[in-house]
């Protein structure tokens, strides 16, 4: 069950375009009350809420809590993985506040933290996968990360960098869909080779490959409808590319999880996926909302590395 005395709840003030901050006064005194006792603490640039967490996990720490979206959650994760705790050993609870939410759709509660606390608070954590992948970032540099959701590479990085860059006054789901159809615009499908623990799967010219422990991704698109956060593998989707209106048309079939049947869409599972590009168009990442790099890279499933409520 939950431990207050060991546990930090880690939140990010600029989530939801703000309103953690706004509401912060409010917020605090309910999650004390919810919790008990809890350190908490405010984010104050990016990339801290992993600072935060690898500090929390060497302090001996073994429940975090992260607020924010998908982007925060993700740092947090990475720096509960950097501290290299023992698997299974660290409880991590999400209190979802941002614009995609996709790792809260995998969750037993939506986009209410009040309610995200409440069963945090009241049930037992259950074992999950963590995601590992080596890439290159921008600027040609080897680098890693860890994911709890979907990475995916082709497409989607772009997507990523438009949906930033916008204001998503509009919300998750119609700012992402709008990023998608401007990057399918200007994307130039990159080639690549799939190799799946050790298999070749082939060559591919890709719109986008994702690499799912989660099921959701771009703000709602149920990209791989059979992953689970505990499976020991990863859903590997293939999605090659199309003329625009089918590309629309399984689009909006993504949201339901009713696109895997598409003459342009495959599928596959692996415990390990070595992804390399063929050819001098890129394959851009995207990891939780955010864009740091490109392949080749290559992505190894954690099993049972944490612990997760809501399951």
């Amino acid at each position: 069950m939950f431990d207050s005395k060991n546990a930090v709840l880690i939140a990010n003030p600029k989530a939801a375009a703000g309103k953690v901050r706004r509401n912060w006064e409010i917020l605090a005194p309910q999650f004390q009350a919810q919790f008990g006792e809890i350190e908490m603490i405010l984010t104050e640039f990016g990339g801290h809420a992993t600072t935060l967490a690898k500090d929390a996990v060497l302090r001996g720490k073994t429940h975090i809590l992260s607020l924010g979206g998908d982007g925060t959650h993700n740092e947090v994760i990475n720096g509960i993985m950097a501290a290299d705790p023992k698997p299974g050993a660290i409880s991590l609870g999400i209190l979802p506040s941002g614009t995609g939410g996709d790792l809260r759709r995998m969750l037993a509660y939506r986009n209410d933290v009040l309610e995200a606390a409440q069963v945090i608070s009241k049930t037992k954590p259950l074992s999950a996968d963590v995601g590992h992948l080596t890439f290159f970032t921008h600027d040609g540099q080897k680098s890693q990360q860890y994911f709890l959701n979907v990475c995916s590479f082709g497409m989607g990085g772009l997507v990523d960098r438009y949906v930033n860059a916008s204001h998503k006054r509009f919300g998750g789901r119609i700012s992402f869909f709008a990023a998608s159809l401007r990057a399918f615009k200007n994307y130039r499908p990159a080639r690549v080779e799939l190799i799946a623990d050790g298999v070749l799967k082939g060559e591919f010219e890709i719109m986008n490959v994702a690499v799912a422990n989660g099921r959701y991704f771009g703000g709602g698109m149920k990209v791989a409808p059979e992953a689970s956060l505990s499976s020991g593998h990863f859903e590997v989707v293939v999605m090659k590319p199309t003329k625009l209106f089918r590309t629309i048309r399984s689009a909006l079939r993504v949201y339901k999880g009713r696109h895997t049947n598409c003459p342009h869409i495959s599928s596959f599972q692996a415990k390990v996926l070595e992804a390399r590009l063929i050819g001098s168009d890129p394959a851009y990442l995207d990891i939780d909302g955010e864009a740091p790099g490109v392949i080749p890279s290559l992505f190894k499933i954690k099993a049972g590395a944490i612990q997760l409520y809501g399951l």
